[in-house]
């Protein structure tokens, strides 16, 4: 399941007090808890955005840096990103561009590997109207071709998709209500309908409330996220501004009962910076690891931060 990036890791929250940045920077480096990748945005080398986005100033940088749509991480490590204004794939083995497809007239959102084919859902409006195309597009793992469109499996206005392993869920809006009805579809990869479910995840109403039932137990509701499973836990993501100290973002661990298990603190400063966005999964469970995607300040490099699970959860 496709489950929504350097760092400074507090193994136990009592060992920040009394320590220095640099103390804490130093430990964590040889405790080898995570791995960093860097990638230029739009060079050739790097991950294509807008055009004239290197020559802009940096405010606009930033409000423009929601050129990547789709970030994955497929089983042998590569990194395939979604990006610019007319949609550029790029895969990179580790901070090496292996190799980019250009899809001049598309707008996609979310990307999502399975059984080697990329998906990709362009919900761009239609004309301008109410209407958006909602067309999956089935592209080449290793060449970026395009081998499939499904066209039009929705002409309602939909939210960006969400993807369980061999199916996508789209959340939909009746048209001509005051307060919609919200509605979440099931297709398989093929675009054809599945069936009209209860939640995105499609867990029964039970197990779907207990996921979000944490929040009331978890310091920090900020940017609060259920990420997925690892073993037989479920991981979170949320980020706390309580500590004096330093802005952590924290993984937290569960049982299956909610109970919490264990919470991996992280400075967020180190992650590094969003990418704006809508709805984006930039923080995904893969190939036992979390995977971060962020960028630097001056929005000059993305940055991807890999969080072994065995280890932060040791």
């Amino acid at each position: 399941m496709k489950n929504k990036y350097f760092i400074i890791i507090l193994l136990f929250p009592a060992f920040l007090y009394g320590q220095t940045p640099n103390n804490i920077d130093s430990s964590i480096i040889k405790g080898n808890l995570y791995k960093q990748t860097t990638i230029p945005l739009n060079t050739k080398a790097g991950i294509t955005v807008d055009p004239a986005f290197p020559h802009a100033p940096i405010v606009e940088k930033r409000k423009r840096s929601s050129s990547i749509d789709g970030f994955e991480v497929d089983k042998e490590g590569y990194f395939f990103f979604l990006s610019g204004n007319q949609s550029t794939l790029s895969i990179f083995n580790k901070n090496k561009k292996v190799f980019s497809e250009n899809y001049n007239d598309l707008n996609f959102s979310k990307i999502h590997i399975y059984q080697n084919k990329i998906y990709a859902l362009d919900n761009k409006f239609i004309n301008g109207t109410y209407s958006t195309e909602n067309s999956l597009y089935i592209l080449n793992k290793s060449t970026g071709r395009i081998e499939h469109i499904y066209k039009n499996l929705i002409s309602n206005n939909t939210q960006q998709p969400v993807y369980l392993d061999s199916s996508l869920v789209l959340e939909v809006h009746e048209k001509n209500k005051v307060l919609p009805e919200t509605a979440f579809l099931m297709y398989d990869l093929k675009g054809e309908f599945i069936k009209q479910i209860n939640n995105p995840l499609n867990f029964s109403d039970k197990d779907y409330k207990s996921i979000y039932n944490i929040r009331n137990k978890l310091n920090g509701l900020i940017d609060f996220s259920f990420l997925g499973f690892w073993k037989d836990y479920r991981v979170y993501v949320h980020r706390d501004y309580s500590e004096a100290l330093i802005e952590s973002t924290q993984f937290t661990l569960t049982d299956n009962l909610g109970n919490i298990v264990k919470t991996y603190r992280i400075d967020s400063k180190i992650l590094g910076n969003y990418f704006y966005g809508p709805e984006n999964d930039f923080e995904i469970i893969r190939n036992g690891s979390i995977f971060i995607l962020r960028r630097d300040e001056k929005v000059e490099n993305a940055i991807i931060t890999e969080l072994p699970l065995n280890e932060i959860f040791k």
